[in-house]
């Protein structure tokens, strides 16, 4: 079990918690718990030192596919270019700080094929 102490929360994003600085507990990869600062021991702990955590940013609209030339000259390109150009995209998003994406829209399926080979 993994804790990360003394991290500062936003409360608006932590349903159940109202204080300001936490311990969150996190089991298997997923949080399970977020409790008062040092009240929670963990196998490793992680010590935020009143640091911010917050969950992955979440961008409801992009294109993957699209990287700003001209549509029509974009759509004009094969499929696999653009999914090598949305893998790189996605790669960049992920850095960022985003862990959820919701793409509006492409041709061909191509970022439901990139969806799932992430998932694979």
């Amino acid at each position: 079990m993994l804790v990360i102490k003394n991290a500062r929360v936003l409360p608006e994003l932590t349903v159940g918690f109202d204080g300001s600085l936490a311990d969150v507990i996190i089991k298997k990869e997923l949080i399970s718990e977020v409790v008062p600062a040092g009240t929670a021991a963990g196998d490793i702990e992680i010590d935020a030192k009143g640091r911010t955590l917050l969950p992955g940013f979440i961008d409801a609209h992009v294109h993957l596919d699209l990287c700003g030339m001209n549509t029509w000259e974009e759509n004009e390109q094969p499929d696999a270019y653009r999914a090598l150009r949305a893998v790189n995209l996605a790669q960049t998003c992920l850095k960022k700080g985003f862990t959820t994406l919701r793409d509006c829209g492409d041709r061909n399926n191509i970022i439901i094929d990139l969806a799932r080979a992430i998932r694979d």
